[in-house]
């Protein structure tokens, strides 16, 4: 069977996805992939076909802010409002054009997509190829359990939770995301797709099949989730390594000191925001710290205590079976792969999906939210003091790792997809744009 994948062209949006382009590829069938031009060495190494998104419509994570310099100086609702538009809405039509002409070059069986990939659901629709999304993300589509997505906030059960939260909904996608509502109806018009209204978080959950890279028991209760959401836990690495690929320091992790890691993955690399107050709040103490600067030299963060180890990136399936607190902004990635350890955290981020991410870890009981992007040094020191001294975070984060289904994600994952694909049985409509 062939596939046609695409990502967002970030790597936290790709390299969850790339299990599954490997294991469809080991089963046998056909995968290209359409993404980000610096993304492609990661899409060859799991021996997919790689076609490269066209650079104006594929910033570089790494050049966002001299893409979009106005991007800077917005906060919370106003950045969110910014990035619908302009790195997932607008990108979308010349996306579904592309891919279109790569289906008319060689249909596909099904189509695979991100959270984001907006694309993928949309070419869907015009062509009647199944699609498929994979969740790399907190699930973010409306629910009527669930507080919309955006604004960090826990559901209430009960009438008045309902109450609230379809207010909160109504509110949200009719005033506060009134803007990015109108841009993607008026990009599906352009497609030939009809206007609908809706909340751009809602059309991933349109497509047939929703694979959720995160265990149930980290998500939000919800007594209205579609049939065709799975939850598969988040895959291992497509790359292995053992703790020899760790740095000539990698003895020091069995002295018998808690081993606290702190990451601020690999967007949000200002060290003042979180590596620096984690540091000089945990200088000292009875741990050892692992400062991941993901991407910049160790420099920039000063000169370093003792009891402090720096890198600017490591081989985080090496290391995570020494850890016994992540202390991270919360990125979706980094914390899956801790709660698949069974890591408690602390998190401190409120950009991109963090505030979404971080609720869920106060939620499930996993750690301890700071709420804030810049904490003190003070308030990390104190968390993860708390977090190392009461065993309610370590046992909820085994009980989130414990609640993935059996089986490895990316091989359960290959065959929905392949399920998937099998309902198939006609060629792809032909689309054509209107003007």
């Amino acid at each position: 069977m062939e596939f046609l994948f695409t990502t967002v062209p970030e790597t936290g949006h790709t390299v969850p996805v790339a299990p599954f382009a490997a294991e469809l590829v080991r089963r046998g069938h056909r995968v290209r992939w359409y993404t980000g031009e610096e993304l492609g060495p990661l899409v060859r190494a799991t021996g997919a076909e790689f076609v490269a998104m066209p650079a104006e419509w594929a910033p570089d994570q790494a050049h966002l802010a001299s893409v979009f310099p106005e991007r800077a100086a917005l906060r919370g609702l106003a950045q969110a409002r910014f990035d619908l538009e302009h790195l997932f809405i607008r990108p979308a039509g010349a996306h579904v054009e592309a891919m279109a002409g790569l289906l008319r070059e060689r249909p596909a069986q099904a189509i695979v997509g991100d959270t984001w990939a907006l694309a993928a659901g949309w070419l869907g629709e015009l062509t009647g190829t199944p699609s498929a999304t994979i969740g790399v993300n907190p699930l973010l589509f409306p629910g009527a359990d669930v507080p919309p997505a955006g604004l960090g906030l826990r559901p209430l059960t009960g009438p008045a939770g309902r109450v609230r939260d379809g207010m909160l909904n109504f509110v949200v996608r009719r005033i506060a995301l009134a803007g990015p509502v109108r841009v993607a109806d008026d990009v599906r018009a352009g497609l030939g797709l009809p206007r609908d209204g809706r909340n751009p978080t809602a059309y991933a959950a349109r497509t047939g099949l929703y694979l959720q890279l995160s265990p149930p028991a980290f998500e939000f209760p919800r007594g209205d989730l579609p049939e065709h959401v799975h939850f598969l836990g988040h895959p291992a690495p497509s790359t292995s390594s053992t703790v020899d690929s760790l740095p000539d320091w990698r003895p020091r992790l069995t002295e018998g000191r808690p081993v606290v890691l702190v990451t601020q993955g690999t967007i949000a690399t200002d060290p003042a925001a979180l590596l620096r107050p984690a540091i000089a709040g945990l200088a000292g103490q009875d741990v050892l710290v692992i400062a991941v600067t993901g991407g910049p030299d160790v420099a920039t963060l000063g000169p370093l205590p003792e009891n402090v180890l720096a890198a600017p990136f490591l081989p985080f399936d090496a290391l995570l079976p020494h850890v016994d607190v992540m202390v991270t902004n919360g990125g979706f990635g980094g914390v899956q792969r801790a709660l698949a350890h069974a890591i408690p955290l602390v998190v401190a981020g409120t950009t991109e999906d963090k505030k979404e991410v971080n609720v869920r870890v106060a939620h499930s009981g996993a750690g301890i939210d700071l709420r804030t992007s810049t904490p003190t040094a003070q308030a990390v020191a104190d968390a993860v003091r708390t977090v190392l001294r009461e065993p309610k975070y370590a046992l909820s984060a085994a009980h989130i790792r414990d609640s993935t289904p059996p089986g490895d994600p990316a091989s359960r994952g290959a065959d929905l997809l392949e399920r998937l694909a099998g309902q198939n049985t006609s060629p792809a409509r032909e689309t054509t744009r209107r003007s």
